[in-house]
């Protein structure tokens, strides 16, 4: 893994190669300042992920890591990790796998260059067909509420992610017209004084800025309702955390939304009036309103954990 962001990609690849050196010996290349996320039985690799991808001293770095690591399989994760991999494919006698956790990355011309491809989901595998894939959606292990938990106002409405534009929150206090539920906004970012501006200039009542926190948990435990109204996502692990806590999400039509949501919880993009008759419905009949994801909540306690996604994972490696 070759990032350098905080977001999904990172939470993959740390979650699964953790669980991976439970049965395999395993090595992770990445940026340093990823080490901390791994287990003692990770051997970790450092290299300078500020490099580009076609950078040849970072590609030379690799092949001498490989070199020494003298891997069966090197398992390449997004753009940036394929395109060295390919790079130095020449150089290897090891498999090659690679993971594409979006719908443009990496390209079909370094995808061909790979023993085996994984998609995070059948949306993304759909988005290049000129290939084979393996579909493994991304896993996770439930959140749990700390001891003591924080304890939520009741109605909780809940979003989580990055403070940015294209997460439309600004679209969220639009529609917030609900004096008696409470909105939690977890996460922080560039759009934060902003959105909080707009809260103060529309004297919004019961909306919560909680920035960046590692208890997560405490909110999804006892959230009515998660609101994802982005104009982008990938296969977001805020949508499996929810489901796996048994919460439901309304979610544009982005992403894997549409194959894990029923029908009427996908949404117009950029609608106020839609979340807000979303919010309506939830807090109306909250008992009738969450029935209707009883089936999103069973794929996700059969699907999307991640014992799932190692099982798969590690029979993607089984099969080359």
């Amino acid at each position: 893994m070759l990032s350098r962001g905080d977001g999904g990609l990172e939470k993959h690849v740390a979650e699964l190669a953790n669980a991976l050196s439970e049965v395999c010996q395993l090595t992770v290349i990445a940026d340093p300042k990823y080490k901390d996320s791994y287990s003692p039985a990770v051997d970790f690799k450092p290299v300078n992920a500020r490099l580009g991808r076609m950078n040849l001293k970072l590609a030379w770095q690799l092949k001498n890591i490989v070199d020494e690591v003298q891997p069966d399989i090197i398992h390449a994760h997004a753009g940036k990790a394929a395109c060295l991999v390919a790079l130095i494919k020449p150089f290897v006698s090891a498999k090659l796998v690679v993971t594409r956790h979006n719908t443009t990355n990496p390209s079909a011309f370094y995808l061909k260059r790979f023993d085996a491809r994984i998609a995070v989901s059948h949306k993304v595998a759909a988005s290049e067909p000129r290939v084979n894939w393996h579909v493994v959606e991304n896993g996770t292990h439930p959140l749990q509420a700390s001891s003591p938990a924080i304890q939520l106002e009741r109605p909780a409405i809940v979003t989580v992610g990055r403070l940015v534009k294209i997460k439309c929150l600004d679209h969220v206090l639009t529609a917030w017209d609900n004096p008696e539920a409470h909105l939690y906004i977890i996460g922080d970012g560039p759009e934060r004084s902003s959105l909080e501006q707009q809260v103060k200039n529309a004297k919004l009542t019961n909306v919560h800025f909680v920035g960046f926190t590692d208890k997560v948990g405490d909110y999804l435990t006892q959230a009515d309702m998660m609101l994802m109204p982005s104009l982008k996502e990938g296969a977001p692990y805020a949508m499996v955390e929810a489901l796996l806590a048994e919460v439901p999400v309304i979610c544009t039509d982005v992403g894997n939304a549409r194959a894990l949501l029923p029908e009427q919880a996908i949404i117009e993009k950029e609608s106020p009036s839609a979340i807000k008759a979303s919010i309506d419905r939830c807090l109306d009949s909250p008992e009738d309103f969450k029935a209707e994801f009883e089936g999103s909540f069973a794929y996700a306690r059969e699907n999307l954990t991640l014992e799932k996604m190692l099982e798969k994972t590690y029979d993607v490696y089984k099969s080359l």
